[in-house]
């Protein structure tokens, strides 16, 4: 725990950033993606780690224990917990690597 800012080191021009109590993440200029922290019950990432097959990408969000990301094609991506379906996927399973989601109509 640090009381004042610090740079993280090891990421190219950042354009985005998020955190929560236990994860943090970022967008960076060039569409890369990075997460450090930990992800619900997996090992903690203590640097920046880059996110595999989704990129070039546009946002990342963070929840208590899961992560959203949309790519600059508009896609959604999530991983992470889901004891109440919040990764969107039709189930409550587990993911510890980005899923597309399939995105469906506007809700009434």
């Amino acid at each position: 725990s640090r009381s004042l800012p610090t740079r993280v080191e090891g990421l190219p021009r950042v354009k985005q950033v998020t955190t929560s109590d236990l994860i943090s993440a970022c967008v960076c200029c060039k569409g890369r993606a990075f997460v450090w922290g930990t992800v619900a019950d997996t090992p903690p990432i203590w640097a920046p780690k880059l996110v595999d097959s989704c990129g070039p990408n546009r946002q990342i969000s963070v929840g208590l224990s899961h992560l959203c990301l949309v790519s600059e094609a508009g896609e959604v991506y999530t991983w992470g917990e889901n004891f109440s379906g919040q990764l969107g996927l039709g189930d409550t399973r587990f993911r510890s690597a980005p899923c597309k989601v399939a995105v469906g109509g506007l809700l009434p």
